[in-house]
Order: structure tokens, then C-alpha cells, then sequence
């Protein structure tokens, strides 16, 4: 299955659908995660991670 994952839209939302250590989880169930640049930078997560 392929997971995805994308910058929320929305004016003052600040989550995002998955952590990095979640997808590391979904990632080792045998699972592939697509993610969009930046959708993790207003919840505190860079694309580095």
C-alpha cells in the first residue's frame, strides 16, 4: 500500500497526518509513504527527518 501524505491548506492548522516516527513504523510493515516538501514544517518537522 502507498501512503500519502500532503501540506494542509488550511489558514492556522499547524498538525500533520503522520510523525516521522509513525511513518518509520507504516515504512517497516512493508508499506511506502510519499510525502509532499514541507508538510511537516508548521507541526515542527523538516524534511530532513
Amino acid at each position: 500500500m502507498t501512503l500519502g501524505i500532503l501540506k494542509e491548506r488550511k489558514v492556522g492548522e499547524y498538525r500533520v497526518i503522520c510523525t516521522p516516527d509513525e511513518v518509520r513504523v507504516i515504512v517497516s510493515h512493508g508499506h511506502k509513504v510519499l510525502s509532499q516538501a514541507g508538510c511537516g514544517e508548521k507541526a515542527g518537522f523538516s524534511d530532513a527527518l
